[in-house]
């Protein structure tokens, strides 16, 4: 009977193809202001606690009036479709999990804010200066 039930569960998984739509990073900065010396840094996060994690962020900068510090925080995403039993699926997947992009001005005050963080274990790259993403 359990072997039965385990060959049911197999024959019913369907096939399906996935087709990237487009990249997006839901772009909403924290200010109006275009600060030409902020750079972008990956932050490392909980890993699937992506959202929580940039939520948590921004209510701290925003509480300690830090928006002069991190202009915007995003977790990088793609929208793909999935044919699914002969249907179209449209549904967003990070592409960086565990992972969320900041741009910053950094210096020992943001190193701090973000490092203190809930749900943010820190930067990649060197603990105590990491380097910016290229652009």
């Amino acid at each position: 009977m359990l072997g039965e039930e385990n060959e049911n569960k197999d024959s019913e998984m369907v096939e399906s193809t996935v087709e990237v739509v487009e990249t997006s990073t839901e772009r909403k900065p924290l200010t109006d202001i275009n600060y030409p010396d902020h750079k972008w840094y990956v932050v490392n996060a909980h890993s699937g606690m992506e959202y929580k994690a940039k939520l948590s962020l921004e209510e701290r900068i925003k509480s300690l009036k830090k928006e002069s510090l991190v202009s915007e925080v995003i977790v990088p995403e793609e929208t793909v479709v999935e044919l699914v039993r002969g249907q179209k699926k449209t549904t967003k997947r990070k592409f960086f999990p565990g992972y969320i992009l900041v741009k910053m001005k950094l210096n020992e005050d943001s190193w701090h804010l973000i490092k203190n963080t809930p749900k943010i274990t820190g930067f990649v790259g060197d603990k105590h200066n990491p380097a910016p993403v290229p652009e």
